[in-house]
């Protein structure tokens, strides 16, 4: 949390000692919303001052000393009782720097919904009772969050361009084709799946299912954009099954486009030989 200023003297990392302290606090204090507001440094010691979120509520002073590599922290505060407005239906602050980036690795395995879901579950009665929404954030910024963590490994700013680029590399086998007004995702894995499902039994039925709330217009004059999907169902052990997607396509037109993403998987299987003496696709 400390690093050496170019002067020599220590100080405190502004990316790390507000999340540190916000955490240390809770353990005096589990009601009020706290935002670090500045440090002043002294000979000895330094001064966080930090704040309640709530309007009208209680200041906070913190009294640091370095002693044996150790920290020793004295918590100062305006008043004994918090003042939170009832109206305010609880406050939180702003997820920024490293507590964002922690929250992006968390978010790369798992969904918004069920992150938010988790962080419900664990806030304290007490502290949700006394408006104090600090470990649960809203939808909009969990999924913010998410797509920050998602979009970081793309190719590209540019979307059109981010499958472009994609569909070019050679380690990448899942965007087959991209242009206008379609592109087209299918991989070895997912054919591989529909071969052995032909194996054991014929014919193998496709549910085709279409819907424009998971892509994103490239702009807001742009036709609405469709993800379709041709699913099957895998048959588990003691029967149950799991609905997987063989064949994938983004498209802004809906009747052309159809025809020549069905052409063009047959064509790939045809070509490639992938679904061997089954490879007859009506």
């Amino acid at each position: 949390m400390l690093y050496t200023h170019i002067n020599g003297e220590k100080r405190l990392e502004k990316t790390k000692y507000p999340i540190m302290f916000r955490r240390l606090i809770r353990t005096l204090n589990n009601t009020c919303v706290f935002n670090a507001k500045r440090v002043r440094y002294f000979d000895n010691h330094c001064n966080v001052c930090m704040y309640c979120t709530h309007e009208g509520c209680k200041l906070f002073r913190i009294k640091v000393q370095l002693r044996d590599q150790e920290f020793l922290a004295e918590v100062y505060s305006s008043g004994l009782n918090y003042h939170h407005n009832p109206e305010d239906n609880g406050l939180t602050n702003h997820v920024k720097r490293i507590q964002r980036d922690l929250h992006k690795e968390a978010l790369k395995k798992t969904k918004a919904f069920s992150f938010r879901s988790d962080a419900v579950d664990m806030a304290s009665p007490t502290q949700l009772n006394c408006g104090n929404l600090q470990g649960i954030k809203s939808d909009d910024v969990v999924r913010k969050i998410r797509s920050e963590a998602i979009s970081a490994d793309d190719y590209d700013k540019d979307d059109f361009h981010d499958l472009v680029l994609m569909c070019n590399d050679k380690e990448n086998n899942f965007v087959k084709h991209v242009g206008v007004p379609s592109v087209h995702c299918y991989s070895n894995e997912q054919l591989d799946i529909l071969k052995n499902l032909i194996k054991k039994q014929k014919p193998v039925t496709g549910y085709l299912y279409a819907t424009g709330t998971v892509v994103r217009k490239i702009d807001k004059n742009s036709k609405r954009v469709l993800y379709y999907v041709l699913v099957v169902n895998v048959p588990l052990p003691r029967d149950s099954s799991v609905t997987c997607p063989v064949v994938e396509m983004i498209s802004s037109a809906h009747d052309i486009a159809i025809s020549q993403w069905r052409n063009a998987f047959k064509e790939f299987v045809l070509k490639h030989n992938r679904l061997g003496q089954y490879s007859q696709i009506s």
